[in-house]
């Protein structure tokens, strides 16, 4: 499984978006706002966020050596410094596609630590 960075960015503005810190949306309130999503798909991203420093999640794997699986305890929110300058510039549509072609220019596949950089540095496209 892939991470997916249109997903991980969707998720983080659920979190900026919420009036408290932490967060009260929980993980089975998540799988319900992207009901096309399984829920491990969710949590594989969730994890993602969290390792790329954008959003906090308290998780654990329950896996062994035949299997990988993860389970989330808690979502504590977005990031106070990295994950809210990321939603900041990644809310502009015409920066976040921009990043994006710049991002699979540069390596050929999006990555959710290249895209966040590139969000966070890239000028403002015009037009």
């Amino acid at each position: 499984m892939l991470t997916d960075v249109d997903l991980c960015r969707e998720i983080l503005f659920k979190y900026a978006d919420e009036p408290c810190f932490p967060t009260q949306i929980q993980a089975d309130a998540l799988y319900k706002m992207f009901p096309q999503r399984s829920t491990v798909e969710v949590d594989f991203n969730l994890i993602a966020l969290d390792l790329a420093g954008l959003l906090i999640v308290d998780y654990c794997w329950l896996g062994s050596r035949a299997t990988s699986q993860y389970q989330i305890g808690a979502i504590h929110g977005i990031s106070p410094h990295k994950g809210s300058e990321f939603v900041r510039n990644a809310r502009n549509p015409k920066l976040w596609e921009a990043a994006k072609q710049e991002c699979l220019r540069r390596l050929g596949e999006l990555a959710l630590g290249r895209m966040e950089e590139l969000v966070n540095s890239l000028p403002l496209p015009i037009g």
